[in-house]
């Protein structure tokens, strides 16, 4: 909308200022915004080295930067939760002001939940015989999940892909004896949850017993074996 001041019968318009972002009635969930405006000129060029910006009654001007007839004001501190108050001015080269310009906001943080980890497969405490092992599972949220892989003299850790957002799959190759899994999902907010699980190599073939060693003992109906492996 362009103002004007009444200057006998030449009318002069002044400048208009307004916020872009954000602006009156939003609700954000960033706790440190770029507060954002727009500018333009009336009768004569703007000077932006007037342009006075305040949060909550804090002049926030200094750390503004002007391209283009936008202005960015980068905030160095994280707003309180809840309402906040923006209020802009900006005169012309001039001198004539434009009308001081309000917002209000409100500011309120994404709750994110603590991430959920669910082991599809395998299952805790298997013994196998097969070196190749599929490990799957979910989440409840978006995060970066790691898979930790720890046996005799052995570890490795590595990133795992997410597919569809929430699905975790990989393939890893046993080693003899025990293995330990820790898989850890991160959030956004930085918050860790992890599951850990074990899986048993058996791949050894058992002894065969030495056949020269067993003795058979026949009485009557029953049959007694001693011997040696």
């Amino acid at each position: 909308a362009l103002a004007f001041l009444s200057n006998d019968n030449n009318p002069i318009e002044i400048p208009v200022i307004q916020f872009i972002s954000p602006k009156q009635g939003d609700i954000i969930t960033q706790s440190r915004p770029t507060i954002m405006m727009s500018a333009q000129s009336g009768s004569y060029d703007i000077n932006f080295n007037s342009l006075e910006v305040t949060v909550n009654g804090l002049s926030i001007s200094s750390t503004c930067q002007n391209s283009q007839q936008q202005i960015n004001c980068p905030l160095a501190n994280d707003l309180p939760d809840g309402e906040n108050i923006l209020t802009t001015q900006i005169n012309d080269v001039q001198g004539n002001v434009s009308v001081v310009t309000m917002a209000t906001f409100v500011v309120e943080p994404e709750i994110i939940p603590d991430p959920i980890i669910t082991i599809e497969t395998p299952n805790n405490s298997t013994i196998t015989n097969i070196k190749e092992l599929t490990i799957s599972g979910t989440l409840n949220i978006l995060a970066d999940v790691t898979l930790n892989h720890q046996a005799s003299n052995y570890t490795n850790v590595f990133k795992l892909p997410l597919i569809d957002n929430n699905k975790f799959t990989t393939d890893v190759v046993l080693r003899e004896g025990e293995n330990t899994f820790a898989i850890t999902a991160t959030n956004t907010a930085g918050v860790s949850t992890s599951q850990t699980f074990k899986i048993t190599l058996d791949s050894q073939s058992p002894v065969s017993p030495d056949v020269e060693k067993i003795t058979a003992i026949i009485e009557s109906e029953n049959t007694v074996i001693t011997g040696e492996n």
